[in-house]
């Protein structure tokens, strides 16, 4: 079974496509990525482009399943109104087009949700911390990327934690169906690909 996770930010989209058996006990990444919608964009025109997105990614991973983290409505330090409207409209697109092109809802992950399911320990792994939390669970190469700053210091890409944060999704997914905390909901149907946008992948 192959399970698509998204994460998506005010900016960024990240997501993960991870492949299970069907005890949900062998986890293997297939592929994973970040996207960014064009920042110039109306704000209906960039909801488009990330329907597109979504759609021809949708058909290109032939994904069974999809989860979406979900929003959280009141975030410390981040919490103003265009900041939370700006989160939502873009969160419930990816979803939408999701029940659209598949006749069948993406599963919704809150954060904690998500991270105390990939914990190994008590505590949940931080953001920070998710990308070798995600490393050790699935034995893949390091998922943060380095590019040098102007003083030639390797600095990480910020746009890898959301790309975390789309595997964390699919990881989560798989261990609370082995867990049975979660229902199976594959999805319904294939989709006719749309337009092409290129895929901005790390």
């Amino acid at each position: 079974m192959r399970v698509l996770g998204f994460d998506a930010s005010t900016s960024t989209i990240g997501y993960g496509l991870v492949e299970c058996n069907d005890k949900y006990e062998s986890l293997k990444l297939l592929r994973s990525g970040s996207w960014k919608p064009n920042k110039d964009l109306g704000v209906f025109e960039k909801l488009l482009e990330v329907r597109v997105w979504v759609q021809n990614l949708l058909e290109e991973t032939d994904a069974d399943v999809v989860g979406i983290e979900d929003f959280i409505l009141f975030m410390k330090g981040f919490s103003s109104a265009k900041v939370i409207s700006t989160l939502a409209i873009l969160n419930r697109t990816v979803g939408l087009t999701v029940l659209e092109a598949t006749g069948k809802s993406p599963i919704l992950l809150p954060v904690l949700s998500i991270r105390h399911a990939i914990k190994k320990d008590k505590s949940p792994p931080s953001k920070e911390e998710v990308p070798a939390t995600l490393e050790k669970i699935l034995n893949c190469p390091p998922i943060v990327k380095f590019k040098k700053n102007r003083k030639g210091i390797d600095k990480a890409i910020e746009e890898s934690y959301d790309e975390a944060d789309g595997i964390a999704v699919a990881v989560a997914y798989c261990i609370k169906m082995r867990n049975g905390t979660l229902k199976l909901t594959p999805l319904k149907k294939k989709i006719k690909r749309k337009k092409s946008i290129k895929d901005e992948s790390l």
